[in-house]
């Protein structure tokens, strides 16, 4: 008796799938006992297929945001296994953009108001869109807006291409 086991992986809306098939064959040459549609034969195996969603729902452990289900992110600041959590509601405190339900987490806040250009700043995520914090001065880092194709840059965040090649802003 010869088995067949077939597994096949899905990314669907960032969970992952599985596929599998799993079927005692007789041997080859042999018929099986039971048709298994009108163009079943002993060369060709019966199909069939069972599906579940693979991703990790709030409360089971993960190792990054892609582990977890669309209306969760992986909490990894902790000394505790990390594990799936809920998205924060705006207004909660957070420390990344994946965390909020907006996808903006700014000065710590979920859906919180965004740097204006020249204004003091941390991180890229306190800036509004199209624009970057500059952190490679002396002088004071505020938010500037992203750069355009063509001019001098450290980082793909500072081109509005969100595209450094070779020091320069590119497509």
């Amino acid at each position: 008796m010869r088995c067949l086991a077939v597994v096949v992986l899905f990314a669907l809306s960032g969970c992952l799938v599985t596929t599998t098939e799993s079927e005692k064959l007789p041997p080859r040459g042999q018929q099986q006992s039971q048709q298994q549609g009108p163009t079943a034969n002993a060369d060709q195996p019966p199909t069939r297929s069972v599906q579940g969603p693979r991703c990790a729902a709030a409360g089971d452990t993960c190792s990054a945001d892609s582990d977890c289900c669309g209306d969760s992110f992986c909490f990894t600041f902790t000394y505790a296994p990390p594990t799936c959590r809920a998205k924060l509601a705006d207004g909660a405190w957070c420390l990344e953009d994946s965390q909020c339900q907006s996808g903006s987490c700014v000065n710590a806040v979920c859906g919180g108001a965004c740097t204006n250009l020249g204004t003091a700043c941390e991180d890229d995520s306190d800036c509004c869109p199209g624009s970057f914090c500059y952190d490679y001065t002396y002088e004071p880092i505020v938010c500037r807006t992203a750069l355009a194709n063509g001019s001098h840059c450290l980082q793909d965040r500072h081109c509005a291409s969100g595209n450094c090649a070779n020091y320069s802003c590119a497509p």
